[in-house]
């Protein structure tokens, strides 16, 4: 659905502007539109599309409050429709949901995050104050505002504790909030490090390390990190669980 506002003449609707589109371009078209009610009206009884173009804005004004128009368009017998909501000037935009409303963000970093109203804001926007719980879980602006027929505006929230946090919006009337988890485990095997044969190394101590974060994993032991090398197969005879010496030469390379 887009919306108009009362005592708005000749205007395209919002947040997104109502338009006719055509299945090819050719030379400039007017395209009828019907309303089912007075509340609003197209200008000149339809849009013209201009020659070589595909689409045009419909411009609209609305005359009374109504919370649903149905416009008709109709070419070559053709027609397709479309609703429109006509807002009255005593309407107030009241806030409706923040998105997500459940996630997960990574220690230190951040997540972003849609605040949501019910309807577009007015000339010169919603405010929505913003704050966390706990207080020191994370950072993110103390308000933000939805813009003027808009109907969302993005906010960035910043983990700075590696806590669970709420996050929660209000415009004085109405709250909703977004729970956020914090990811505290990678649900996989981690190479953490890799020596290789060097050109001029004499050692002959290749490996790779493994670190396994998380210890309902398999193919280690689960904790610290632990350094197996093909030449040396003796830390896979001690270990149960971890890669065969065979395996990890194929992953390798190592013959």
């Amino acid at each position: 659905m887009t919306y108009r506002r009362e005592g708005y003449l000749e205007a395209p609707t919002f947040p997104q502007p109502l338009r006719v589109t055509i299945s090819r371009a050719g030379a400039q078209t007017f395209v009828a539109i019907a309303e089912e009610s007075p509340a609003l009206e197209a200008t000149g009884g339809g849009v013209t599309i201009p020659g070589g173009s595909t689409s045009a804005a419909v411009q609209l004004s609305g005359s009374s409050p109504s919370s649903a128009v149905t416009l008709t368009a109709t070419l070559a017998g053709v027609s397709q429709t479309a609703t429109v909501r006509v807002l009255g000037p005593t309407e107030v935009a009241n806030l409706a949901t923040v998105t997500p409303a459940n996630a997960t963000v990574w220690p230190s970093d951040t997540i972003a995050l849609s605040i949501h109203l019910d309807r577009p804001a007015p000339p010169g926007g919603t405010v929505v104050s913003l704050s966390v719980s706990p207080p020191t879980a994370g950072s993110l602006p103390a308000t933000v505002t939805v813009p003027a027929d808009a109907l969302s505006a993005g906010v960035e929230y910043l983990d700075t504790s590696g806590l669970a946090a709420t996050v929660t919006a209000s415009d004085g009337t109405q709250t909703a909030s977004a729970n956020l988890a914090i990811s505290g485990l990678v649900e996989h095997l981690i190479i953490n490090e890799v020596d290789y044969d060097m050109v001029g190394a004499t050692d002959g101590h290749e490996f790779i390390e493994l670190y396994n974060p998380a210890a309902d994993i398999g193919r280690s032991t689960g904790g610290p990190a632990a350094q197996f090398s093909p030449r040396d197969p003796a830390p896979f005879r001690r270990r149960r669980h971890c890669p065969t010496t065979r395996s990890l030469r194929r992953r390798t390379g190592t013959r």
